[in-house]
């Protein structure tokens, strides 16, 4: 009796550690399979308008990380103009061979929404809906990401074909009427100078007849919108390799000095929420949005030069001219 209980039992225990060993198996398997999806995914991140839509929303870089996928349940993080949002929500493999993910935010945030993404090969493209309507940005975008790694590299600069105008911040100045390049054309012939509430709507004054203008006569003034421009040093001074000093930064403009101090950031996957500083960032080819927290990945020339660019930023001024954008 005892041998039969004995052999009963041995055949149990057998039964369950191969039971245990095919789980562990299979999960193994699974995950090895699933770490093909891990990491970042970074891309395009483009606003969705509605017919007739004024809004003003521009494109950003997103990055999405997919951290770990245990039987078709997917975690990771989105991380978009300085918001790193937790992402839930599952894996499906469909019949043609691409996968399909549905990801959620925590929905406490008033941008949070659902992400609707499909992977065909080595570009993964879909959708984003906010689960709320927000009156300053679209409700739903549009992503075309590849999977990137990033990797910190001191020697990255600022592409040279990257616009160095701030766009966000312009300002009103008086100028003279040779201010503008073309100078009034034909199709300006009824345009009336228009200044509401400070801002100038158009700024070619009314033609009347033709006169050759008064050589001795005060140049007439208009008000326009002018912008900030950076100058090509941004190009070519960097502040993640050589220890700057005042004499190297004495002429740079405000803007100048603000760039150089944020590619430092920049290079080390900083999301930027300034939409002016950002946009200098995200069209850089090198540029992978990571983290809202570089701090401690800082070196101690970075850190010298932070304190020296942010303290001569203070009296630094700023060259603007026009733009006809």
């Amino acid at each position: 009796m005892k041998n039969i209980l004995l052999t009963a039992f041995c055949i149990i225990t057998l039964i369950s550690c191969k039971s245990e060993h095919k789980e562990i198996a299979d999960n193994l398997i699974g995950k090895e399979d699933y770490t093909l999806y891990y990491g970042l995914w970074s891309g395009d991140f483009k606003p969705v308008f509605a017919e007739n839509d004024t809004m003003e929303d521009d494109n950003k870089k997103i990055t999405i990380k997919i951290n770990r996928i245990i039987n078709n349940e997917v975690e990771g993080q989105s991380i978009v103009s300085g918001y790193i949002r937790p992402l839930k929500g599952e894996m499906t493999k469909r019949a043609d061979g691409s996968v399909m993910f549905t990801l959620d935010e925590p929905g406490t945030n008033k941008y949070d929404g659902r992400y609707t993404l499909t992977l065909n090969d080595v570009i993964m493209e879909g959708s984003f809906v906010a689960f709320k309507s927000n009156p300053d940005v679209t409700r739903e975008k549009k992503l075309t990401l590849k999977q990137k790694q990033f990797i910190y590299n001191p020697s990255l600069m600022i592409e040279d074909e990257i616009e160095l105008v701030d766009w966000d911040n312009p300002q009103m100045q008086k100028v003279d009427a040779d201010y503008y390049d073309d100078g009034p054309s034909d199709s300006d012939e009824d345009s009336t100078f228009v200044e509401e509430e400070g801002v100038a709507e158009n700024m070619a004054p009314a033609k009347t007849d033709t006169v050759t203008a008064d050589p001795e006569e005060e140049p007439e003034e208009y008000v326009a919108q002018v912008y900030r421009m950076a100058s090509d040093q941004v190009y070519k001074i960097n502040a993640s390799l050589t220890k700057l000093n005042e004499a190297q930064l004495k002429n740079l403009t405000k803007l100048d000095m603000e760039i150089i101090r944020n590619s430092i950031f920049a290079r080390h996957g900083y999301s930027f929420k300034k939409n002016s500083i950002r946009r200098f960032f995200e069209y850089n080819s090198w540029y992978v949005p990571v983290s809202n927290n570089v701090d401690n990945q800082l070196t101690a020339v970075e850190k010298a030069n932070i304190a020296l660019l942010t303290r001569m930023e203070q009296y630094a001024e700023d060259h603007y001219d026009y733009f006809g954008r």
